[in-house]
């Protein structure tokens, strides 16, 4: 970590500001290095005082700073914030702020299936990542892992609701995903044809040769989001009506 001491323009002028830590490794070409350090901007007011560009006890400053890697010639913007004080309220060290430019992923999963099957919407997000970073072939597969566990943790999801056999959620556990929609979801007919049309499209983005050549990534998408509506659905019917037997 390179500390410095840089120049930053805010609203009323330029200040010099002290104690900078800027991370030594490019962005772009993932190499370490010390980069050039240029002109830091901010639209805050500074809030410092005239004693050698210290900040006042108590100031907060949010600043970038343009940097440049002295190995691949790239330019790049550094974020920083006050993250250190001294006993008197005197920040002594302003850290680096990760920048991502990837927007927040939306995946408008009902909450309560996030509940039931945690790592389906964990494996999902991760899976809509790779798209928004271009990693098409990985977005698929991603989406077949998460169909994977959404199936096997609705079928744990229905096995408990009927009994608590430790054995039938250790067997759903070790099956294929075939096998787990062929025979846990008799009552739900229409939940095993949309599971096994979404498995065999899922099975094409891993395999070399498609089976269904026009269906792709985004067709697998758009069933999993209804699927994981309708589970969405079923589990709030199987709550009510549970109320009404319980009752």
């Amino acid at each position: 970590m390179l500390i410095t001491d840089v120049q930053i323009k805010f609203s009323e002028g330029l200040v010099n500001i002290k104690h900078v830590s800027i991370p030594e490794r490019c962005p772009h070409c993932g190499k370490n290095m010390s980069p050039r350090v240029y002109s830091g901007f901010s639209n805050h007011k500074n809030g410092y005082s005239k004693n050698n560009g210290y900040p006042e006890s108590g100031t907060k400053r949010v600043f970038c700073l343009v940097l440049q890697c002295v190995l691949c010639n790239s330019f790049y913007i550094g974020n920083f914030k006050a993250n250190k004080f001294d006993s008197e309220g005197i920040i002594t060290n302003y850290g680096y702020i990760d920048v991502s430019y990837i927007p927040p992923i939306s995946n408008d999963i009902p909450e309560n299936v996030s509940e039931i099957s945690e790592r389906f919407s964990g494996i999902y997000n991760q899976s809509l990542k790779a798209k928004e970073y271009g990693l098409t072939e990985i977005y698929g597969m991603g989406l077949r892992k998460s169909l994977e566990f959404l199936v096997k943790d609705f079928a744990i999801y229905l096995s408990k609701l009927n009994s608590d056999d430790s054995a039938k959620i250790d067997s759903i556990k070790a099956q294929s995903l075939g096998q787990v929609i062929s025979s846990n979801f008799r009552e739900f007919s229409n939940f095993s044809k949309l599971f096994q049309s979404a498995s065999w499209i899922g099975n094409d983005e891993t395999h070399y040769i498609r089976k269904h050549p026009e269906k792709d990534a985004e067709f697998l998408n758009s069933l999993i989001k209804v699927l994981a509506n309708n589970v969405s659905n079923t589990v709030i019917e199987q709550e009510a009506m549970k109320l009404v037997d319980d009752n």
